[in-house]
């Protein structure tokens, strides 16, 4: 598990890093360029390593459950982005918005009636699954969102070019590849509930840290 959280982790902030270094040596092309040696890649190790046999059992894929999630998380990426435009106090972002809530609703109700659904809402009877989910849920967001806005900050408050932008943005994936199987071995000789609460503190302490910046560098002058 540690193993996996340290390649997802890095999947997720390598892009900020390595956007950075494309544009300070290439052009903005390059970062759609870049995609396609990764997709063959990806195709190739997926016919080689991956099995293909079907599994045993008369599944069934749940399409109506499938297609009310679709259509919930769309509306609601279009509600956002239009009200990002045109205000969120629109109809039309009205709408979206509302139209997302009532999908969402058919999409559990179906869920909860469903022989094999998409989802098995029992599983959040068990608040230990349930708190564990949230809390991975939150601690996301919150590196997600730091992850999205530091290169913004980076280059266009403080003035770093593209380049050490990349550089800087590194340090978060090379850290989270060295942390991830480290909290994994230990989690296996000292328990996962110690090895995750540490953790979440010092994810809360970095984001203390990081609700103090503002326009002003604390440490020497801009290059």
């Amino acid at each position: 598990m540690g193993v996996i959280g340290g390649v997802v982790s890095l999947g997720i902030v390598m892009g900020p890093a390595l956007g950075g270094v494309i544009l300070g040596l290439l052009s903005w092309h390059w970062i759609f360029f870049v995609n396609l040696p990764v997709g063959l890649m990806g195709i190739f190790m997926v016919k080689r390593n991956i099995p293909d046999f079907k599994p045993a059992g008369s599944s069934r894929f749940d399409i109506p459950g499938s297609l009310a999630l679709f259509l919930s998380i769309l509306s609601l990426l279009l509600g956002l982005t239009l009200g990002q435009r045109t205000g969120f106090f629109q109809p039309l972002t009205y709408l979206l918005l509302g139209l997302w809530l009532v999908l969402l609703a058919l999409f559990i109700f179906i869920e909860g009636r469903t022989a094999q659904p998409m989802i098995d809402l029992k599983l959040f009877r068990n608040p230990v699954f349930s708190v564990n989910l949230a809390t991975g849920f939150i601690s996301f967001v919150g590196l997600g969102g730091s992850v999205i806005l530091l290169p913004f900050y980076l280059e266009n408050i403080l003035g770093f070019p593209s380049m050490q932008v990349g550089l800087l943005m590194g340090i978060i994936p090379v850290m989270l590849g060295l942390t991830s199987p480290l909290a994994g071995v230990l989690s296996d000789r000292a328990g996962s509930r110690r090895i995750t609460m540490t953790g979440l503190f010092l994810m809360l302490l970095g984001f203390l840290a990081a609700s103090t910046l503002d326009q002003e560098p604390r440490y020497g002058a801009m290059p």
